[in-house]
């Protein structure tokens, strides 16, 4: 007997592959068809615009502070949720839940899923420091070279999402009309079952819980700075544009954090219902339909994240009727702005790439 789970819910099922059953009936049909809603707006969404997005900062040279490197490996990391949608689309929609891609495909798959999901945590953690440390200590030195925070950003992910690849398997089952279908997912022994409790307990910690509060502690401190605290002396216009600059900013990451919070803290609090309260679980008529729902919505943060960096900006929508034909994000500066503080500096770069809104 096995413990089996679907690579993408890091919720354990505790029954046999032999008892896996799909329900039907309306509820799943209008499930199945979210779901495939979805996954044709994330390929459509995240596929295209963190293309256009990447092409852009390359193309204009605009990767030279920290924060221009961390937005276009968050680009990278929701483009590559796209990549899997295809496969899923099969997978959940088309063939009802039964893989058909081989045992490799499926650990794949699984890998490039999990990593994706924790470099973007990672990045959105890595810009709310970045912000925190510019606004909160100016005068403070900052390391100029990226890729130690680039190379943590991925190299945690790629760690953490190798038991992904060790337990994923396919396996062959009978479906409720009696149809052979083909399981993929992560199969975990009985007697393991402790282990995977403690793997999933140390990657919700590690890679939602101890982000989160860091991004909250980082955006209240942030927060208090620009709109509670009196700035002492004559506000100069420029002055007063540069703070509304970084309001903006700061507002619109924070609008990103909290998208983030709302898409994934029902999947984790669904994986932990499954995986600690499994008696429970199992009475529930619809859950693999809740399934659906809770994982709908924790995907579609990708979608959100790319609308938030890419789409929000005025000019997009302009672009966007005249074939994407994008102006280069990185717009020509004055002089006295080039002698602007090492703070201000990381400011303009951040404003420029992802939220130039004014």
């Amino acid at each position: 007997t096995v413990l089996a789970q679907s690579w993408l819910s890091p919720g354990l099922s505790q029954v046999s592959l032999e008892d896996v059953d799909v329900p039907g009936g309306l509820v799943f049909m209008w499930a199945s068809v979210m779901m495939a809603v979805v996954l044709v707006l994330i390929m459509a969404v995240c596929g295209l615009g963190n293309l256009v997005l990447m092409w852009s900062l390359v193309r204009s040279g605009g990767l030279r502070s920290l924060a221009d490197r961390l937005v276009l490996n968050l680009a990278l990391s929701d483009a590559l949720v796209a990549l899997c949608c295809p496969l899923l689309l099969d997978y959940y929609t088309v063939r009802g839940l039964s893989w058909r891609f081989g045992a490799s495909g499926c650990a794949i798959i699984g890998y490039v899923r999990a990593l994706s999901l924790h470099v973007s945590t990672n990045v959105l953690l890595g810009i709310a420091v970045d912000r925190y440390l510019a606004i909160m200590h100016p005068l403070r030195p900052r390391c100029h070279r990226s890729w130690p925070v680039l190379l943590g950003v991925w190299l945690v992910p790629a760690l953490v999402s190798v038991p992904v690849v060790l337990t994923s398997a396919q396996t062959q089952f009978s479906g409720a009309d009696g149809v052979l279908k083909t399981f993929c997912g992560q199969v975990w022994s009985v007697d393991l079952q402790t282990l995977y409790q403690s793997y999933f307990l140390s990657v919700m910690i590690l890679q939602f819980l101890f982000p989160v509060g860091v991004m909250t502690f980082c955006y209240i401190q942030v927060c208090r700075e620009l709109w509670f605290k009196t700035v002492p002396g004559f506000q100069t216009s420029q002055i007063q544009l540069r703070l509304r600059r970084r309001r903006r900013t700061v507002l619109v990451l924070v609008l990103v954090l909290a998208a983030y919070v709302a898409c994934w803290s029902p999947y984790y609090v669904f994986s932990v219902l499954r995986d600690f309260h499994a008696s429970f679980m199992s009475t529930q008529r619809h859950a693999l339909t809740v399934f659906y729902a809770v994982d709908c919505l924790a995907m579609s943060n990708a979608v959100l994240n790319t609308l938030s960096f890419v789409w929000v900006k005025k000019p997009n929508r302009t672009r966007t009727r005249t074939g994407l034909r994008l102006r280069t994000f990185i717009k020509t500066k004055s002089s006295l702005e080039d002698n602007r503080t090492t703070s201000n500096r990381g400011d303009r770069d951040l404003e420029r790439t992802i939220l130039d809104l004014v």
